[in-house]
């Protein structure tokens, strides 16, 4: 009998803009009611084509009015959101779920530099004295760490800092180069707009 208890914690609303599709939700919610292994044809961001994956369901969520399934990926030995709209086919199996973990909205994986994306990426961040203070008392996000002047994060989209970054005063992306690079578009497109102020 589904366990709609466990269920209920499973699936977890923030906000939905793509069309899902309620089949694909429904298998999903049956994999995660019933504790089962599912086999998922995925299509990332980078690949060619969908490829299998198999997968522990340990919940949804709704994240920026996209729907997503966090899940323990056996083919790369780790926990991994998946945009329910990029998955091409989905079945279940008899399999019980290996892994035990409940889903914590607050985890890193469910932060906004972190719902997609396969790998963490470490980023180094300059800050000014008053800033590495600010940060002290307000961290951006649960991997934070300050030493001195210095603050690195451990995130999956760095680009997805870029708005967060030209909010703050008195700091210089160190890396990685693609936020280097994200950062000095804006700027680009900044100038464009407003000029170099000569």
């Amino acid at each position: 009998r589904p366990d709609l208890g466990a269920l209920r914690d499973a699936v977890q609303v923030a906000e939905v803009y793509e069309e899902t599709g309620a089949s694909l939700l429904g298998e999903m919610q049956s994999a995660l009611s019933q504790g089962r292994q599912v086999i998922i044809h995925y299509q990332g961001m980078k690949d060619d084509k969908p490829e299998p994956r198999q997968l522990d369901p340990l919940g949804l969520f709704c994240f920026r009015q996209v729907w997503y399934l966090h899940a323990h990926d056996h083919n790369r030995n780790g926990l991994r959101n998946f945009r329910l709209s990029r998955i091409r086919d989905t079945r279940m199996t008899n399999i019980p779920v290996k892994m035990e973990a409940k889903m914590e909205i607050g985890q890193a994986s469910y932060h906004k530099w972190d719902v997609e994306g396969d790998e963490k990426k470490t980023v180094e961040i300059k800050v000014s004295d008053s800033l590495a203070r600010w940060l002290s008392e307000n961290p951006a996000h649960p991997t934070q760490e300050l030493e001195g002047n210095l603050v690195t994060y451990q995130v999956s989209n760095p680009k997805d800092m870029t708005r967060w970054v030209t909010s703050l005063y008195g700091l210089e992306v160190l890396k990685p180069q693609e936020l280097r690079d994200e950062l000095a578009a804006v700027s680009r497109e900044l100038i464009d707009l407003y000029g170099d102020g000569e």
